[in-house]
């Protein structure tokens, strides 16, 4: 029976740092099925954490999951990256909304997702999914899925206050972090279990059925150009369709040069592109 243990440390630069440094030195084995043994690595406390884009990641010491799990499966490459990030959004999902669901009355589309790598709860974010590939010493491929998560932080940098919430904040059941954290492998197992046997397909489906990116406003670089567009929904490869004025639509693959506007756009015409791109 394959048993699931995480490394727990107290204090780490980042658990990112720690985990990519395990693989490399092949501290980290898998199995035939290619789960991971030890599972991953989380800390009650790390002093350099960061996010999308290199930014820092705030997290009050053992107030927040600080998380970087293992993960290898046969489709496991950089061109598999944006799927995994999609299965990695679900799967963290999926050990949440037990948390979220009775305290809401049924009303477990409080709790979201954002492309490419937020969670969101009340449209303010919760947490954040990180992923980076690289080489064991066997040449083969593995993902490093770094989990950021909001548990019983109280208060935020001014600077990121209105934007950010965590579970206590909304009045919601808050376990510890190290018992979220050794939740989250076994959900990671199951959806590559669903990759397997269903495709991505499965993993897309439950994605949409939590994303609260369509209707977002976005700016990016196309040849050295500034362009604006709206989100409306993600692609079979994990990427973000991006609908501009023209009536061009884009597959946003990296988050790197995007950013975010603060703008509404009217449903009908979300609608009308997702005809064309999603169905």
């Amino acid at each position: 029976m394959y048993r699931i243990i995480v490394d727990v440390h107290d204090r780490v630069t980042s658990t990112m740092d720690v985990a990519r440094e395990n693989v490399r030195s092949g501290r980290v084995c898998f199995d035939s099925a290619g789960r991971p043994h030890p599972a991953g690595v989380i800390a009650r406390e790390q002093i350099a954490g960061r996010g999308q884009r290199g930014r820092d990641w705030y997290a009050e010491p053992g107030a927040n999951l600080n998380a970087t799990y293992y993960f290898r499966h046969p489709r496991t490459h950089p061109e598999q990256a944006g799927t995994l990030a999609l299965l990695a959004g679900v799967a963290v999902l999926d050990v949440l909304l037990p948390l979220c669901t009775p305290a809401m009355a049924g009303a477990p589309a409080a709790l979201g997702l954002k492309w490419p790598n937020d969670l969101l709860l009340n449209r303010r974010k919760l947490g954040g999914i990180l992923i980076e590939m690289i080489q064991a010493p066997d040449q083969d491929w593995v993902a490093l899925i770094g989990v950021g998560i909001n548990l019983s932080t109280t208060h935020f940098p001014d600077g990121i206050a209105r934007l950010a919430t965590s579970l206590h904040r909304e009045g919601l059941p808050c376990p510890d972090w190290r018992t979220l954290g050794e939740q989250v492998p076994a959900s990671l197992c199951l959806w590559a279990s669903i990759w397997r046997e269903q495709g991505p397909e499965a993993i897309l489906e439950r994605w949409r059925a939590f994303d609260q990116t369509p209707g977002r406003h976005y700016a990016t670089e196309i040849e050295g150009q500034t362009v604006a567009g709206v989100a409306v929904g993600v692609d079979t490869q994990g990427a973000l369709l991006l609908a501009l004025p023209d009536a061009r639509v884009l597959s946003i693959h990296t988050a790197t040069s995007l950013r975010e506007q603060d703008q509404a756009l009217s449903h009908h015409v979300i609608s009308d592109v997702q005809k064309q791109c999603l169905l």
